[in-house]
């Protein structure tokens, strides 16, 4: 008798886990939602979705590392600005000064702000689709709490 308790404690958890993992996968794009909109560059081509997905893989998911990259970047405009100079884009071959450097910088500024927001709200959470896979469950999307 045992063994049939454990058993359908183990389908309970698991189907609950399924359930919550639809939910919390709803949740994240609420979460996003509530960070404001990245300001417009054309060259950014990107949102809190992929932002975050950018962290999770490229920068495991450590979003200290990602932001201080910004933050170097806002850094280095700004010398750039205060000095009469040229920020080039080199992978589109933009060139900004004087009003339209300072613009952009404003522009990087609030794209630090909002990513800090979006690291509060995916803090503690991992890509559930790794974790899920490890255990059998085979979903392939979502995220969860730990």
């Amino acid at each position: 008798m045992p063994g049939k308790k454990v058993k359908l404690i183990a389908v309970v958890l698991a189907i609950a886990l399924v359930l919550s993992s639809v939910a919390i996968s709803n949740n994240i794009y609420a979460q996003a939602r509530a960070c404001p909109d990245l300001p417009v560059v054309p060259w950014w081509k990107t949102n809190h979705n992929k932002i975050t997905k950018h962290v999770e893989h490229y920068y495991n998911g450590k979003w200290d590392l990602y932001i201080d990259k910004w933050v170097q970047y806002r850094e280095r405009l700004i010398q750039i600005h205060e000095s009469g100079g040229i920020a080039i884009i080199k992978t589109k071959g933009v060139k900004l000064k004087g009003e339209f450097l300072k613009d952009h910088i404003s522009k990087v500024d609030k794209r630090i702000r909002i990513t800090q927001c979006l690291q509060e709200s995916h803090s503690g959470q991992f890509v559930f689709n790794d974790y899920s896979e490890k255990i059998g469950l085979g979903i392939n999307s979502g995220t969860a709490d730990l």
